[in-house]
């Protein structure tokens, strides 16, 4: 994991610091626990925050993946802290799964699960734009991949 965030801070036109660094490998970790793909979970993460583990949108979206707490975590008492990390990325898991009932496993891309990430279960345009992206970005990361031979 660490590798796979050092190569993506080379990639990223942004600097990390070691705590930006940190939160990417956070997410690659918990990505490969839920069995998403570590490289598409990064993806999202950098595009939503830059790794700023403390970021705060003006929706109210906290976190490196940008949750929102009212919807996500909502389950968890109040005397617990909701792991942000954990939730983004089985956003992303519900997304891709609501995805494959709505248009057929054969027929869902990571695009698809993107765009509803972002724009709920009737995403517009915009969260396609948003969902290609991160898909740049992904790729970018893929190529740097099979360059060094670490795959």
């Amino acid at each position: 994991m660490f590798f796979l965030c050092l190569m993506f801070s080379a990639i990223a036109p942004y600097p990390m610091d070691a705590h930006r660094m940190n939160t990417c490998i956070d997410v690659a970790y918990e990505a490969d626990a839920q069995g998403v793909p570590e490289t598409l979970a990064i993806s999202l993460a950098y595009v939503e925050s830059r790794f700023n583990k403390h970021a705060v949108s003006r929706a109210g979206a906290i976190g490196p993946m940008q949750i929102l707490p009212q919807y996500t975590c909502a389950k968890i008492s109040k005397n617990e802290a909701c792991d942000l990390i954990l939730e983004g990325v089985f956003l992303l898991r519900v997304w891709a799964r609501r995805a494959w009932k709505r248009h057929g496993r054969r027929h869902v891309t990571d695009r698809h699960a993107l765009a509803m990430y972002h724009g709920g279960n009737n995403p517009r345009e915009r969260s396609y734009r948003y969902a290609d992206k991160i898909l740049g970005l992904q790729s970018k990361i893929k190529k740097e991949i099979k360059r060094w031979r670490l795959e």
